[in-house]
């Protein structure tokens, strides 16, 4: 499994907390899901630690830096293949 988080420094203490309760490892990859690039390499990287991708899910939530009327809205806009 990979564990994706923005800010950073959180997403050490997110893998190791998801690996204690689920008894296996975690991968953890400081991603900010609202990047493209960065979204770009978290696939590419996953596969070389985990194996194939089943199951992907992109989940960005609107924070104080970026209101929730900045997000693209048209169809595809979160669609990278």
């Amino acid at each position: 499994m990979v564990v994706t988080e923005a800010p950073p420094q959180r997403v050490h203490a997110v893998a190791e907390a998801k690996a204690r309760d689920y008894g296996r490892p975690f991968l953890p990859l400081p991603v900010d899901v609202c990047g493209e690039g960065q979204v770009r390499q978290m696939v590419a990287r996953s596969p070389e630690r985990c194996g194939r991708i089943d199951v992907l899910v992109n989940n960005p939530a609107p924070t104080a830096s970026r209101p929730s009327g900045r997000w693209p809205t048209r169809r595809g806009s979160w669609c990278w293949t």
